[in-house]
């Protein structure tokens, strides 16, 4: 009986250190990550990030983030991108799927086909007692950003979009489009109301900064910061003294949510350049983008490394725009050897100092010959123009269906005689783009899948509150 008792006793022993290691797992696999840092390179795809690596390893001696730590260290993934009714998706059907795990048509902010509005990870975040950010180059209001705190049918509308995020109580906003929140009556405003959205801020406790001094110094948990009235400028054209960079806008978007005993958060951190440099197939300005980018990527990555049982940082892109590739090409028209693209086409597309959209203001509507070479000589030495890009830029007439954006287009096709990276389009493409993950719950973003399942994936990690830290 003795030793029947005894077994008796161990095996109850055995079983509830088993149940309980069990449930410790179950307890520790079901909560979720306490930080979440996701990172979009708007219009991107592997190539653009190839290029960014390439330029920052062979130009600059610089390891590139993206590519070294967090596609190497953590786990690699690719998106599909058609939307409900295109094959080739815009931002906002793109970002409503990656928000919320449902497709929708292009055009389209937070909601169904049938414009039901749909929850989004930044809504499951704030609901399970995470702070919520909002970071881009872009005004606020745009596609991008909507699509994760923002529910309506067009994405054109933004003065509804800046009512809707003084409704949720973001912890965190910055970015451009001041207009969309000043009433009628102020210089600049793009409202047609009387209402003043930042002093219903102000009144609820926000800090408002509108400049880099001030977004360094500001204190607090709940800040908006709007640094122009639309988008921010392009690298290229950017005022570095005033103007944050996203780099610069992701260095306090972390220090701000993540003070003052922070409960977790979640934040969208997202350089919308990339896409309009991708546009104008401006390959200098897209390089200065896609080194900063990476800057700011470097930032989460270290954030990670400091907590690595709580965090995960996703970088992703949401559509290819260009789809630009470096090649090898004939000597001439008339052909000749093969000549294969080196270090020094890739430094050729950094020598640039404006970006082409600075080129198109420079050159004003319907510019003479004159006027025209005067620029080319001034900003884009060495590049010599085609008659039929010459024509283009003159007359603003298209001389391709897929190239729309003049003279961008025009100068950019020019360039890439030097560079020998050529553009596809000036539009988005079919691609599928990647996602790198990195931190808890990051296997699960590995592979091959619709960016719908990227939503969901998202979501079902944010449903269950932060993790307490091991």
């Amino acid at each position: 009986m003795k030793r029947k008792e005894l077994l008796y006793r161990c095996s109850a022993v055995v079983l509830t250190l088993f149940l309980g290691i069990f449930f410790l797992a179950a307890g520790a696999y079901g909560a979720g990550p306490k930080y979440v840092i996701l990172l979009f390179a708007d219009g991107t795809g592997l190539a653009q990030m190839e290029l960014g690596r390439m330029a920052n390893r062979y130009l600059y001696n610089e390891e590139f983030t993206v590519t070294d730590r967090i596609f190497r260290e953590g786990a690699l993934g690719l998106l599909t991108t058609q939307s409900a009714n295109y094959l080739v998706t815009d931002s906002a059907a793109a970002g409503t799927a990656m928000a919320t795990g449902h497709k929708t048509k292009n055009g389209m902010v937070g909601v169904t086909p049938e414009g039901m509005p749909v929850k989004s990870a930044l809504e499951v975040a704030q609901e399970t007692g995470r702070r919520v950010g909002i970071v881009t180059t872009d005004t606020v209001t745009d596609a991008t950003p909507a699509a994760f705190a923002a529910h309506v049918k067009s994405r054109k509308l933004h003065p509804q979009i800046a009512e809707q995020y003084v409704a949720k109580n973001l912890d965190l906003m910055l970015g451009g489009g001041r207009a969309y929140f000043l009433p009628q009556s102020a210089e600049g405003s793009k409202r047609k109301d009387d209402k003043d959205l930042l002093a219903a801020l102000k009144a609820k406790g926000y800090a408002y900064v509108t400049n880099l001094k001030e977004l360094k110094e500001v204190q607090g948990t709940k800040v908006i910061g709007l640094f122009a009235d639309k988008a921010l400028p392009l690298e290229l054209d950017r005022d570095r003294s005033t103007v944050p960079s996203i780099y610069e806008m992701t260095d306090a978007a972390l220090k701000i949510l993540s003070r003052d005993n922070s409960p977790g958060f979640f934040v969208l951190l997202e350089t919308e350049n990339t896409d309009t440099a991708s546009h104008r197939n401006d390959i200098s300005d897209l390089l200065a983008e896609l080194r900063v980018f990476d800057r700011a990527v470097r930032l989460a990555y270290d954030f990670y490394k400091a907590h690595p049982d709580e965090t995960l940082v996703l970088v992703a892109g949401d559509h290819d725009t260009g789809g630009p590739g470096m090649t090898y090409v004939k000597e001439s028209l008339s052909g000749g050897k093969t000549v294969y693209p080196t270090v020094e086409n890739l430094r050729v597309a950094t020598r640039f100092s404006i970006s082409l959209n600075k080129a198109k203001k420079l050159l004003g509507k319907n510019p003479s010959d004159k006027k025209i070479d005067e620029v080319m000589a001034k900003y884009f030495p060495g590049v010599t123009l085609s008659p039929q890009q010459r024509e283009a830029i003159k007359t603003g007439k298209l001389y391709a269906r897929n190239f729309y954006n003049l003279p961008q287009n025009a100068i950019g096709g020019a360039i890439s005689e030097l560079t020998q990276i050529y553009w596809a389009s000036r539009g988005h493409t079919q691609q599928p783009v990647y996602v790198g993950a990195i931190g808890v719950g990051a296997e699960r973003f590995r592979g091959y899948m619709d960016n719908t399942e990227f939503g969901r994936i998202l979501i079902e990690l944010l449903s269950e509150p932060p993790m307490a830290k091991r």
